[in-house]
């Protein structure tokens, strides 16, 4: 009787001890979840963008920013020239093919296909002006004063547009292309002395009848 009164007092304090430790464990899972700190989902603010397509064209890492200078494409610095005020062309009525010429005489261009691009249009501007300086006068072409003045305004104007002003050195033109050399008709006059005149008309007659 009295082994099973032990018996019975250590079954009770192992059961009491049992319900003790199911109590702590329990409380010690409700405090670790109470500290464990929720992770959010992961949402963003902004709607995010798919990965760009690959292109051949090179991207700029830095795009919330401005473009460096050297991104930008660079174009020849235009300038008012300074002309010396005695040749007498208008070169107004000639901006077009001042404008080409000093496009295709552009500083990095022109030493690059200066022969080939370049001096055959400078070539081409030199004849069409003159033919502007006859149209207003009874003279072929310039004296050499006056085609000293106006050479130099036409590189002038070129330069002033983006042109090279080496043109003269690598076309190997100079003033003298804008007179008349060593030919002996430079103006009206002498033209009509030597050209026989009723022989020229009497060969077009023939010609279009």
């Amino acid at each position: 009787m009295e082994s099973f009164q032990i018996f019975s007092c250590l079954k009770g304090s192992l059961g009491h001890q049992f319900l003790l430790f199911i109590v702590w464990s329990s409380s010690f899972q409700v405090a670790v979840a109470l500290q464990t700190p929720l992770e959010p989902n992961h949402v963003s603010s902004t709607s995010e963008l798919g990965t760009p397509p690959i292109s051949v064209l090179p991207r700029y890492p830095y795009p919330g920013e401005n473009l460096a200078p050297m991104m930008y494409p660079t174009f020849p610095t235009t300038y008012e020239p300074n002309l010396t005020g005695k040749c007498p062309v208008n070169f107004t009525a000639m901006s077009n093919v001042i404008d080409r010429t000093a496009s295709d005489c552009s500083q990095p261009l022109a030493a690059l296909v200066g022969n080939v691009i370049c001096c055959p249009q400078l070539g081409s501007l030199l004849h069409i002006f003159q033919g502007y300086f006859s149209g207003n006068s009874d003279k072929l072409v310039l004296q050499n004063a006056v085609a000293d003045d106006c050479f130099s305004d036409i590189i002038s104007i070129l330069a002033s547009r983006g042109a090279t002003i080496t043109i003269p050195t690598l076309c190997s033109v100079k003033s003298l292309n804008l007179t008349g050399g060593l030919c002996p008709v430079k103006d009206v006059v002498n033209f009509e002395k030597i050209l026989n005149t009723s022989k020229l008309l009497e060969a077009i007659s023939r010609c279009c009848k």
